[in-house]
């Protein structure tokens, strides 16, 4: 039996199997379709309802359509039926149920009027189709060490219905495990083999290349006071194997410092050494210094009034000083 393979890069790993899947989706709705519903242009839709799936699929379908009334602050908006927007709709019901598995969807819209009022009640009736299943899981390249750890962190079952969701949260953790582990330029992605056509083989493959360890850290845009503190905020420890972690611990330390109205610690994009990257630091200095004051009317006879100064780094290094004052004055008689 011929297979049908399609790489997909790390970045996005459902692209091209969605691409095969949307050829079954139809580009617009049929001519006497539309026809058939120009006469409710502009009429108002009361409600949208999917029939033919369990009540949690068919909700996340409602959600996602045109044609559904949006929540409002008093109350619902409800939009204007269009034969387009409904053509646009049953896409929408056939992308989604795709990606969760039922290419061979079938959707049939149906549009209920209510002439006296000039409303709409619209109905899509659903019949899913087989599903497509997955037959096996291969996972090719990973350093043995870690094999363990990737099969158990993907979610793909042999036997299971597939949905490209699962399909991306298996990507995005073997490349997490890789990450974690010093592979910091490691790739991934998978590729879906058809079987049949309701059973697919999915191999999820990377190329781990070398692992790393961090090495020197640069820093821009700070003031010449504030460096050390920035070195000291940086757990990206030189020497230190490389860990995704410890770059979002050293953003979260930095942001909290107070001084900075940007940060960035990224991956110098040059490797020092084949087993080497240095981290970046980029930041943007905030305005040290704020000013604010406030009156509020507590009673009839008494106006409180505040004010606060602050400089975030009066004494430098990012040691700053903060001053406030509040004042409860009666009200002239």
């Amino acid at each position: 039996m011929s297979h049908s393979f399609f790489w997909v890069s790390g970045r996005s790993p459902v692209g091209r199997a969605i691409l095969l899947l949307l050829l079954l989706i139809p580009l617009s709705a049929s001519a006497e379709q539309e026809w058939e519903t120009s006469i409710y242009k502009g009429w108002t839709v009361t409600s949208v309802e999917v029939r033919g799936l369990d009540g949690g699929m068919a909700s996340d379908i409602e959600k996602g359509l045109a044609l559904a009334a949006k929540s409002g602050l008093l109350r619902s908006q409800h939009p204007e039926f269009y034969p387009q927007t409904l053509a646009d709709d049953v896409r929408r019901c056939v992308l989604f149920l795709a990606r969760h598995g039922y290419p061979y969807a079938v959707v049939s819209p149906r549009v209920e009027p209510a002439k006296k009022n000039r409303q709409v009640r619209v109905v899509f009736e659903i019949d899913k189709g087989p599903p497509v299943r997955i037959t096996n899981v291969v996972l090719l390249g990973f350093p043995p060490d870690l094999l363990d750890d990737a099969r158990d962190a993907v979610t793909l079952e042999e036997g299971r219905v597939f949905t490209d969701a699962r399909l991306v949260e298996s990507v995005e953790a073997v490349g997490g495990i890789l990450a974690e582990s010093g592979y910091a330029r490691a790739t991934v992605g998978s590729r879906i083999g058809w079987k049949d056509s309701t059973a697919i083989e999915i191999t999820v493959d990377v190329l781990p290349g070398n692992q790393y360890y961090f090495g020197d850290v640069r820093i821009s845009g700070a003031e010449e006071d504030l460096i050390p503190l920035i070195r000291k905020s940086v757990t990206a420890d030189h020497g230190a194997l490389f860990s995704p972690k410890a770059l979002d611990d050293s953003r979260r330390n930095l942001r909290v410092l107070g001084v900075f109205r940007q940060v960035q610690v990224l991956l110098d994009a040059d490797d020092a050494a084949p087993d080497t990257v240095d981290v970046v630091v980029d930041v943007i200095m905030r305005e040290h210094r704020t000013i604010e004051g406030t009156v509020r009317l507590w009673t009839d006879e008494n106006l409180d009034a505040a004010g606060k100064w602050e400089h975030r780094n009066l004494f430098k290094r990012g040691r700053g000083g903060r001053l406030e004052v509040s004042e409860l004055m009666p009200m002239p008689v």
